[in-house]
């Protein structure tokens, strides 16, 4: 009879993630999340489903296929993710051009290059359970203005001892000639996110150039002992 309870539970457990990761990917597509943000949220209902089923199999077989369910379901759905990535052009390449006239002016032929790169937000509280916009913004200067070049951004979120907390997120893309550009990815901050310091850090290239920028997150509880999320550079 344990022979038989323990493939069965096998089997359910497996059908649960199953099940769970066709949602997670589902709930990905729709919010336009990255590959990353799915991994994490698979690992995390893995996780779940594991640690649920070993503490309900101390109360029997039916409270361990229970607590796998619901771990695998928790698992899944807490931690650090993101949202839809957005982009706008700012500037035009004339625009750029009039900006950094001394790149523009020199003799010698100059790499592509990134400037200007600066992190922000336009909500600097928010509540965890929520999106948090933050944006990054930059100029890309090219010499030839029919030049296409590939841009990479790249974003990572970690807490206060270095520990990456949600995913690099990666986006890149073909941008043909010089321009200012702006974009976003909302944050989704877990409900359950301790209280403490966290570090947002991003960076763009293009070739061999790059740079970084950062913003600080603390999580604390205001006055009325709500949980919130400040954005503080």
């Amino acid at each position: 009879m344990r022979a038989y309870y323990s493939v069965r539970s096998r089997q359910v457990i497996v059908s649960i993630l199953l099940v769970t990761f066709s949602m997670i990917s589902m709930s990905c597509a729709t919010t336009g999340q990255t590959e990353q943000s799915k991994s994490g949220a698979a690992i995390g209902a893995a996780a779940g489903a594991l640690t649920g089923y070993l503490i309900g199999k101390k109360r029997g077989s039916n409270e361990a296929l229970a607590g796998a369910l619901i771990g695998a379901i928790v698992g899944g759905t807490i931690g650090w993710s993101v949202g839809k990535y957005v982009e706008n052009k700012t500037k035009s390449a004339e625009q750029v051009k009039s900006q950094y006239a001394k790149y523009y002016n020199t003799n010698s032929k100059r790499p592509p290059a990134v400037e200007s790169m600066s992190v922000y937000t336009d909500s600097p509280v928010a509540k965890p359970g929520t999106p948090l916009k933050l944006y990054t913004s930059y100029d890309i200067l090219v010499p030839d203005s029919t030049s296409e070049l590939r841009v990479t951004e790249k974003r990572v979120v970690k807490d206060s001892n270095g520990k990456v907390l949600m995913p690099e997120q990666v986006n890149e893309k073909t941008l043909s000639g010089a321009g200012g550009y702006e974009s976003y990815l909302p944050i989704n901050v877990p409900e359950n996110a301790q209280e403490g310091d966290y570090v947002y850090d991003a960076s763009v290239s293009v070739g061999n150039n790059v740079k970084t920028g950062e913003t600080k997150l603390h999580i604390a509880k205001n006055m009325d002992g709500e949980m919130i999320v400040c954005v503080v550079k």
